[in-house]
């Protein structure tokens, strides 16, 4: 199975150093606005990055559209189970909902 990014976009797998709290932090509270809480560096330095036994740095994936990230997703393992995994924290700005990226 090879997925099709649309036009114009890039799907990156891995962490963009000590900016990543920030960055992802950012694009939740604008993809997601006031449906979920506001996140920091700080929250997700804590619940998301403290799961050891789900998440793991490789997982994390950004979708990028002219040098912009409009998107994100975490591939979470059960370390304990390794059959089992799941997709969570999908999200994408508003203005590229629709374009096939999530």
């Amino acid at each position: 199975f090879k997925p099709v990014i649309p036009d114009g976009y890039c799907i990156e797998q891995g962490w963009r150093g000590d900016q990543t709290p920030a960055i992802w932090s950012k694009l939740v509270n604008e993809a997601f606005g006031d449906f979920v809480q506001e996140w920091t560096p700080e929250h997700f330095e804590r619940e998301i990055c403290s799961k050891v036994d789900q998440f793991d740095r490789r997982g994390l994936f950004f979708a990028s559209h002219d040098g912009r990230v409009v998107g994100s997703a975490f591939a979470w393992l059960d370390k304990a189970d390794f059959d089992k995994g799941r997709v969570h924290f999908v999200c994408v700005l508003p203005e590229h909902r629709r374009r096939g990226l999530a």
